[in-house]
């Protein structure tokens, strides 16, 4: 029993001692921390679980063109704060975007319109909006560029309307500039002297002409007071001197060769616009601006500057592209036979025309039939028509040339047209006892000749019978009168011879011959034509009305006429049209040289009407031709 007891107090006293002796720590108590981001930022951390009373460091950071504005899950302010853990947190950091404010200054006559293109306010923006400045001149102003500073740098540009996006605050400053004219109205200073750089074309800028116009590649054109002029390109430089021909044109002079034009001038005190057009070479729409730095008693290109420099500017000229142009007769009958007043078999030929060629191309004849024209559209030229004229006989020839004109005539076809006339007609009258026979054979010629001759025999028998014999002929072609009005001239001669036959027979013998000619009057006029400004063209010549002389007199002639225009008048090419204005379409078809600046344009009309004559670059110069 003593031995139980005391093996149980050990056990108790074991026990005890174990259990006072357990150090082990007490497990810590954690919470969970959630840190988040609105739009327009970031956080320094996500969170996490953390044990109690720790502290969090939390940052946010606002994006470009955004702030820190708030938090939400704790009271905390700014935008690093301490979070000291005592519980499980959701935190965010607010964010809102900037306010900035843009200026718009404008230099000169104009206003600036704003327009937010997706939401704002009337002139303090929210960041990442865009705002699109619309810049109106006011009456006899230009719009000339828009001025921003960016990082303390002056930045240009000359797009209109503009789109600002704002992401800071801004000044815009829109300039204006008075139009100017040419030469200054109170002196003869030239307010194109001076150096103009030429703006690049924007990318993906569209050309306004034809596709086959080839791009001038200037960099500078320089004007000087003397009449010089210098235009530096991609890969040469063309030098000259130059006219002012009119308050929107400039004509490019080599000595006593013009070598291009400028139209459409406009101008203000630093911005140059205009259309330049170099000869066969290239053509473009430019835009320039002023170079204040140019001094021109420094230029080392100038003739003054030049000591090998004599009277003449020398000059080098910008070479130009090949241009290809090819024809092919389509139908196989250049050469054919046809009835007069029937339409012959259509002639066509095609037109290809090279992408680098320049040319105003226009397509004329030589010795077509009277009826017969051509013409050239859309890259195809065609002979058609029906003969409405011939001459004397009832066949003839026309061995006819079809002429290309570009730079210079080209003959690109050539052919014969036999034109044959089978018309007659023959009455015949048998009357019995006094015979009455009459043939008659009617035609009329190219020249519209008639010739009637009559012969009349009385012949008296001695048992008294009487019998007569009427023949009469009128020679010539049918149908063949040109529209033209004609001069008539007559003309009768009568003889008589009277002889008595042994048998007491009489015989008187009247013989009448009487020529009626009515002749085409057709003539050949010659008129000169100058021009010393953009106004007019000055003729001088004749005309059926007499003298034509002056300022884009009226030209009066006749269908089957030949008017020689003899043009001297650089700058301003002459066309011969069917509609009056500016341009190339509407041309007179059979017009040899027409679009001449130096040379001759012949035309030959076969129709009434009314015509004119225009240059293609100015719309007042032209005048009306009248035919008759």
């Amino acid at each position: 029993m003593k031995k139980l007891l005391l093996l149980i107090g050990l056990c108790l006293v074991a026990y005890t001692c174990s259990k006072g002796e357990d150090n082990s720590p007490i497990a810590p108590i954690k919470y969970t921390v959630s840190v988040s981001a609105s739009s327009g930022g970031s956080v320094s951390t996500s969170g996490g679980e953390y044990d109690e009373n720790t502290s969090v460091s939390i940052t946010a950071n606002p994006q470009q063109g955004y702030e820190f504005s708030s938090w939400t899950g704790t009271t905390l302010t700014g935008s690093t704060i301490s979070v000291k853990v005592t519980s499980n947190q959701t935190i965010t950091a607010n964010f809102i975007r900037s306010i900035y404010t843009l200026t718009v200054v404008s230099v000169g006559s104009g206003e600036v319109t704003q327009q937010v293109i997706n939401s704002a306010r009337v002139e303090d923006y929210e960041s990442g909006k865009t705002i699109r400045l619309t810049a109106t001149p006011e009456s006899e102003f230009l719009f000339y560029d828009w001025e921003q500073l960016n990082n303390n740098l002056s930045e240009h540009t000359y797009e209109n309307p503009l789109e600002v996006i704002i992401d800071s605050s801004k000044t815009v400053t829109a300039t204006f500039e008075k139009r100017l004219p040419i030469v200054n109205p109170h002196n003869t200073d030239k307010n194109t002297v001076g150096k103009w750089k030429i703006r690049k074309k924007l990318p993906g800028s569209k050309r306004l002409m034809s596709a086959r116009v080839v791009d001038c590649e200037m960099n500078e054109i320089i004007f000087r007071s003397d009449y010089s002029f210098t235009i530096i390109t991609e890969t040469s430089t063309i030098t000259g001197q130059y006219t002012i021909e009119s308050e929107t044109s400039i004509s490019l002079n080599q000595g006593e060769t013009n070598i291009g034009l400028l139209t459409d001038v406009i101008l203000t005190e630093n911005y140059f616009s205009f259309n330049i057009e170099l000869t066969g070479v290239c053509e473009e729409q430019l835009d320039a601006d002023r170079d204040p730095t140019y001094d021109e008693a420094s230029d080392p290109t100038a003739p003054s500057s030049t000591a090998s420099q004599t009277t003449e500017t020398v000059s080098s000229t910008l070479t130009s592209k090949p241009c290809t142009i090819e024809t092919e007769i389509k139908s196989n009958n250049a050469n054919q036979t046809v009835s007069l007043g029937d339409p012959i078999q259509d002639i066509v030929i095609g037109v290809t025309v090279g992408s680098t060629c320049t040319e105003t191309l226009s397509v004329s004849s030589s010795n077509l039939p009277n009826g017969v024209t051509v013409s050239l559209d859309n890259n195809q030229i065609l002979v058609a028509g029906t003969t409405i004229s011939n001459s004397n006989g009832t066949q003839i020839t026309f061995d006819y040339d079809i002429i290309l004109n570009v730079s210079s005539p080209t003959i690109i076809i050539s052919g014969t047209i036999i034109v044959e006339n089978n018309d007659t007609t023959d009455l015949n009258t048998d009357q019995g006892a006094g015979v009455n026979n009459t043939g008659t054979a009617t035609s009329t010629s190219a020249d519209t000749t008639t010739t009637t001759n009559t012969v009349t025999t009385s012949s008296t028998a001695s048992g008294g019978g009487v019998s007569s014999d009427t023949i009469s002929s009128t020679g010539g072609f049918v149908n063949n009168t040109p529209p033209i009005t004609t001069d008539i001239n007559t003309s009768t001669n009568t003889g008589t011879t009277t002889s008595t036959g042994g048998g007491g027979d009489t015989n008187t013998v009247t013989s009448s011959s009487t020529s009626s000619s009515n002749n085409t009057s057709a003539e050949a006029y010659t008129i000169n034509v100058t021009a010393s400004n953009a106004s007019n063209y000055t003729l001088s010549g004749s005309d059926r009305n007499g003298r034509v002389s002056g300022s884009d007199p009226s030209v009066t002639i006749k269908a089957g006429d030949i008017v020689n225009f003899t043009v001297d008048a650089s700058g301003h090419p002459f066309y011969l049209k069917t509609v009056q204005g500016t341009g190339t379409s509407d041309l007179i078809s059979v017009v040899t040289n027409n679009g001449a600046t130096n040379g001759t344009v012949s035309w030959t009309p076969s129709a009434t009407g009314t015509y004119y004559y225009q240059c293609s670059l100015h719309s007042s110069m032209y005048g009306t031709i009248t035919v008759n």
